[in-house]
């Protein structure tokens, strides 16, 4: 209250001296005019500016700018950044796709640094007047070792953008601007109409046609081709395409072969030469190859692994034709990444399609508040609070209440050894399955819950020594399988496993639980014979009778 008020009395404060500006203002109008003088019509309530700023605030509204207040006065502006996506205000990386008009597609090869914005200038010119012009250079995203000529480049890009700077002589002094800052200047106070710079490679042509001539206004035959400059694919196009006012766009999690090879290698996230030439601290690292093959059904997945290599990849990609592919990062400098190769039909089984996902929304867009209810079925803070008074604790955030707390009850539930399965089965079921608002059976999987169950398992297997090994009977999976479909949801946090090897996972938990009466599942034989020397449950199966006419 105390906060709120003294933001109330200052902006009142605001208010008044701008109502003493507006009204000197008015009276040198006034006298300066050669008309006689009028007397003033009283204004109508609410008519005033103050007026209107206090009902902009209590509408949620943008008050009107405050003049002569960091615009230095008319003239050039910063540079209009359009919407939050656009390559103007987020930049492109090496590598990244942004989308255009009518679907067209555009790759950066060498990436598209964001554009220059008042905010992010007068935060520098504050930055380097504390000391501290790394971090301006960091704002400014000047290349490395530039930071020696940050003050010049503060200085010009706010005459530039035409800035009143607080403390004008913080930018005095210091080495003039390099070239490769006067190019980051140049290109970061462009217009949003702008061409893009760097290597530009069209991935899609799009829909869209000319008004004029009616012809595509990217043909076909430019799809895959790489162009120095915008320039020079606008000359191949019937408009101006490749601008600031692109779209960035994420890639899919899994694509096909030539696509995941055309991004990796417009990222120069592949390397090139053969395996006998790598160095300990080369960059890219060589990927691992993992394939991962599933017949479907109740068939168990089965993985192969080996080194990237492009001389004998180029003659095995018609061999992985039926893949999707994905590049898994390493955790650490020291690992090499992943390149994950996964078969169609795991990625999209018939029977997640068929499931209906609740009010025309897809799993990926289950409501966040499907976790009021809790993972566990335990009344939500929300609840408690409307009914209760006040809760002394935050409502937990629905990651927390479908993903993190089920995590913890499967890992103490697999570890502990509790007396019943249930709390294992309700934590399965509240990960792969999720629950919607008062267990509706119309519930999707939370986001990432595939993930933490999987990794969870393998890793209380790894901690506990539980069998690794999958049964020979192909009822549960083993550390292997597990490991290779948690690789999957960590790529795809929305991914959820087909109901065949869902079953097989929780399988998989409860023969690793710590309780007596889960142990044989899957890889304990029972022997049971009233009077023989194999009473009960065995680990080793008897030994094979001898054969006929030998005595035992």
């Amino acid at each position: 209250p105390r906060r709120a008020a003294a933001a109330e009395e200052e902006d009142e404060d605001e208010d008044e001296e701008e109502d003493e500006d507006e009204e000197a203002e008015d009276e040198e109008e006034s006298s300066s005019s050669a008309g006689a003088a009028r007397p003033k019509a009283k204004a109508a309530p609410g008519s005033s500016k103050r007026d209107r700023r206090k009902a902009a605030r209590a509408a949620g509204e943008a008050t009107p700018a405050k003049r002569g207040r960091k615009s230095g006065g008319k003239g050039r502006v910063a540079p209009s950044q359009g919407s939050g996506r656009t390559v103007a205000a987020r930049g492109l990386p090496p590598g990244s796709l942004a989308v255009g008009r009518g679907g067209f597609e555009v790759r950066s090869l060498d990436g598209v640094l964001p554009l220059l914005s008042a905010e992010a200038v007068l935060k520098a010119v504050k930055l380097v007047s504390s000391g501290r012009p790394h971090e301006a250079a960091s704002e400014l995203r000047l290349p490395l070792g530039e930071q020696h000529s940050v003050r010049a480049f503060c200085k010009v890009a706010c005459r530039e953008l035409k800035l009143s700077v607080p403390t004008p002589t913080a930018l005095e002094g210091g080495p003039p601007l390099s070239e490769a800052a006067q190019r980051r200047l140049s290109e970061g106070v462009a217009q949003l109409d702008a061409n893009l710079p760097g290597r530009l490679l069209v991935v899609r042509a799009g829909t869209a046609v000319s008004e004029e001539t009616g012809k595509p206004l990217c043909p076909l035959s430019l799809v895959d081709r790489i162009f120095e400059t915008a320039e020079e694919l606008h000359k191949s196009t019937a408009a101006r395409l490749a601008t600031y006012q692109l779209e960035t766009c994420a890639d899919p999690p899994f694509s096909p072969w030539d696509a995941t090879f055309q991004r990796l290698s417009a990222g120069g996230l592949l390397p090139t030469g053969p395996v006998e030439e790598d160095m300990p601290g080369m960059f890219p690292r060589r990927p691992l190859v993992l394939r991962l093959a599933w017949d479907g059904g109740d068939a168990v997945p089965t993985c192969s692994t080996a080194l990237y290599d492009d001389a004998a990849w180029k003659e095995q990609r018609a061999a992985g034709a039926e893949l999707e592919w994905a590049l898994l990062e390493a955790a650490t400098r020291d690992a090499p990444p992943v390149l994950l190769g996964v078969p169609r039909v795991l990625l999209v089984p018939a029977e997640q399609e068929a499931r209906p996902s609740g009010k025309g929304t897809s799993p990926r867009e289950a409501p966040a508040e499907a976790a009021s209810a809790g993972a566990t079925g335990a009344p939500s803070p929300t609840t408690a609070r409307s009914e209760g008074g006040a809760a002394l604790l935050p409502p937990l955030s629905s990651e927390v209440s479908q993903v993190r707390l089920p995590a913890s009850l499967l890992q103490k539930s697999v570890r502990r050894g509790f007396c019943s399965s249930a709390p294992l089965l309700e934590a399965c079921t509240a990960l792969l399955h999720g629950k919607g608002e008062g267990g509706a059976a119309t519930a999707a999987p939370p986001r990432g819950g595939p993930f933490a169950m999987l990794s969870t398992l393998w890793g209380a297997m790894l901690v506990d020594a539980a069998p690794f090994d999958a049964p020979a009977d192909g009822a549960a999976l083993g550390i292997e399988q597990l490991l290779a479909l948690s690789l999957i949801a960590r790529a795809d946090p929305g991914w959820a496993p087909p109901p065949p090897l869902a079953r097989k996972a929780v399988a998989a938990a409860l023969r690793t639980q710590g309780r007596d009466c889960n142990q044989w599942l899957g890889f304990m034989d029972k022997f049971y014979e009233p009077k023989g020397p194999h009473y009960g449950w065995s680990l080793v199966p008897p030994p094979p009778p001898p054969p006929e006419g030998e005595e035992e």
